[in-house]
Formats: structure tokens, sequence, C-alpha cells
């Protein structure tokens, strides 16, 4: 892999820290970091919103029913 092709941030923290680039290491471990925190909040807002949605759905249906 030539130095100017992106990769993983994980990857390129372990290079960076093999190659002993302790600051890019640790940028690259921060920004992997940050990127395993968007899509844990993302996959979570996620699956709220699919409860909600299938709330509202059951909510309907159970409220048809009655009448």
């Amino acid at each position: 892999m030539s130095n100017g092709a992106k990769s993983a941030p994980s990857l390129s923290a372990r290079s960076a820290y093999a190659r002993g680039d302790m600051a890019g290491a640790r940028t690259a471990s921060a920004s992997a970091r940050q990127l395993t925190n968007i899509s844990i909040i993302a996959g979570v807002a996620s699956i709220i919103v699919a409860m909600i949605i299938v709330g509202v759905y059951l909510g309907l249906i159970m409220t048809n029913l009655r009448t």
C-alpha cells in the first residue's frame, strides 16, 4: 500500500505505531474511536425509531380492532 492510499483508521493506527509515529497513531486511534461511537449512536437511534414506528403501527391496529 502506498503512503497516499487511505486505509481504515485502526489499520492506520497500527501501521503508524509500527513505524514509531506515536502522534499519527494517536490521531488515527482517536478517529477510529470517534467513528465507532458515531456508529453505535446511529444504531441505537435507528432501533429506537423502529420501535416507535412499530409501536404506533400496532397501536393503530389495536384501535381498529376495537371498533
